[in-house]
């Protein structure tokens, strides 16, 4: 059974101190200590006063103000104790209150604690009930799990026999790509097609064209070592190919095709000359019908044409165009020594030739050239007119390999 609580009587406010006291709502007893407590103080202080300035003793005997004084301090006594007495019994009904709300706040825990305990049960009888089922499920799992595990064997079995078929299946099939792709980027002489720019102005006349139809290209390529590629510094302007590789290809042009545009100008008209040389032809392509060996490589390309009057008339058309002598040409090519005793003179037109060389459709090689006009004899008999390019490396990215190419698909 619950302990009967102690029914308390309710605080009640005093109508006439409350107000004096600051409304904090105070009960009877909280009022009258701190009355008593108020008129200890003051009568206390009064009759200390009235006993101090004026005479409570007159021949032997105590006058009326002294019987008054000591009334009055026993009045503040009495006061005094009043206030202890009203404090202890306050005291004492806090104390009381304080038990009844302790002891209500436990009847309340213990109300939620049994109510909590009521739930924890109804769990353990349903986890009860869930072991039972989770047993006959685990004896159904692992049932199923030696089904699986021969099933399983069955099939490793299978994907053993079938990941060899695919893997010789994979090992054909790349073959056959890699012979496919081959074939595809093999490089044969008519693979390669050189685009040649020339541009020449301002021109005031008529201007004559820097390649005549029977222009021939010759393109060489070799691997070089180190070695070799340190001494590819020429002594003088020639001719003839530069590089003399013993495993280098030559490749020369078959066909070309010119197109010439003018563009008018303040000065002039600027010209034009745009030469696609095609068909190439070589007779020893050698390793390099092979892709791979491309890579590292480098080109040098010449031209030879015939222009006996190309001189003559670029000076006519051309009144402000520059001619140079050997020491252009040194300086254009990075000669180290020009020879005096060559039996040839020199003259260089000052047109810009670029030259890009395409492989299988591939950009491999771009040069910037002169046109270089060739006096035998210090004459000009045959008119030969070269376009020099020099020597420059091989983009290696033109030629990607088959795994690469298959890796960027």
């Amino acid at each position: 059974m619950r302990p009967a609580s102690r029914r308390l009587t309710p605080r009640r406010e005093n109508p006439i101190l409350s107000p004096l006291l600051g409304g904090r709502g105070m009960t009877w007893l909280e009022a009258f200590i701190t009355f008593l407590q108020v008129a200890a103080i003051l009568s206390g202080a009064a009759f200390a006063a009235l006993a101090l300035f004026t005479d409570y003793k007159k021949d032997g005997k105590v006058t009326r103000y002294g019987r008054l004084s000591v009334v009055g301090i026993a009045l503040s006594a009495l006061c005094s104790l009043g206030t202890q007495w009203g404090q202890s019994k306050l005291t004492a009904r806090r104390g009381e209150e304080a038990a009844s709300a302790a002891l209500a706040q436990r009847q309340q825990e213990a109300q939620r604690f049994n109510q909590q305990m009521h739930r924890l049960g109804g769990l353990a009888t349903n986890l009860n009930q869930l072991n039972g089922a989770s047993v006959k499920l685990n004896q159904r799992a692992e049932e199923s799990l030696r089904q699986l595990a021969a099933v399983q064997a069955r099939v490793g079995q299978s994907l053993f026999a079938t990941r060899q078929i695919g893997a010789q299946n994979q090992r054909n099939t790349a073959q056959v790509l890699r012979t496919m792709w081959d074939d595809a980027n093999r490089i044969n002489a008519s693979s390669l097609a050189v685009t040649v720019n020339y541009s020449c102005g301002p021109v005031t006349g008529d201007f004559p064209r820097l390649m005549d139809d029977g222009a021939t290209m010759v393109v060489r390529v070799a691997r070089l070592t180190d070695r070799q590629r340190a001494g590819l510094s020429p002594t003088g302007f020639h001719t003839s190919l530069l590089l003399d590789s013993g495993g280098a290809a030559t490749f020369r042009s078959a066909e070309q095709r010119i197109t010439v545009s003018r563009a008018p100008t303040v000065d002039g008209a600027q010209v034009d000359q745009v030469a696609r040389f095609t068909a190439f032809q070589s007779p020893n392509l050698g390793q390099f019908s092979d892709p791979a060996n491309w890579r590292g490589a480098v080109v040098e390309a010449i031209i030879f044409t015939y222009q006996p009057n190309l001189l003559a008339a670029a000076a006519a058309a051309t009144p402000d165009l520059e001619l140079g002598g050997r020491a252009d040409v040194a300086n254009h090519y990075d000669l180290t020594n020009v020879r005096s005793d060559d039996d040839y003179s020199l003259s260089m037109l000052d047109c810009p030739v670029q030259m890009t060389l395409v492989v299988n459709g591939r950009f491999v090689a771009t040069a910037e050239g002169r046109i270089v006009h060739v006096n035998e004899h210090d004459e000009d008999v045959r008119g030969l007119v070269v376009v020099k390019f020099p020597i420059v490396p091989v983009d290696a990215a033109a030629f990607s390999t088959f795994g690469a190419a298959a890796a960027r698909r």
